[in-house]
């Protein structure tokens, strides 16, 4: 059974697929046509709703404080959470301090 988070976002990128290709979609204040950056996002969740609603993960960076191996370990659904975000085209970071974030290589700019 799918997380509630994940189920919410799963019926409301399935209505989003009525309109055109390329369409700008809308998640309460979270589009489709912004460029997003998620800091903290624990097991991913989040960011995967936000993928899954959008059709995309493109526009996407989602981190997290702690490292992959220690997300496996603490969070059941992190690993497909993270896997089905690289596959929709989203950047996943591990390892993410938010204090430190404007020093972060892959994050500068």
């Amino acid at each position: 059974m799918a997380p509630p988070v994940l189920e919410v976002a799963q019926a409301i990128a399935a209505e989003g697929k009525k309109g055109a290709k390329g369409e700008v979609k809308w998640l309460k204040h979270y589009s489709s046509a912004q460029s997003i950056l998620v800091v903290g996002d624990g097991d991913f969740s989040f960011s995967r709703s936000l993928a899954t609603a959008f059709g995309s993960g493109e526009n996407l960076v989602a981190t997290s404080l702690d490292s992959y191996g220690y997300l496996r370990i603490m969070y059941s659904h992190a690993e497909s959470n993270v896997t089905s975000l690289k596959k929709m085209g989203a950047t996943v970071l591990h390892d993410v301090d938010a204090t430190e974030m404007k020093s972060h290589a892959h994050l500068k700019h």
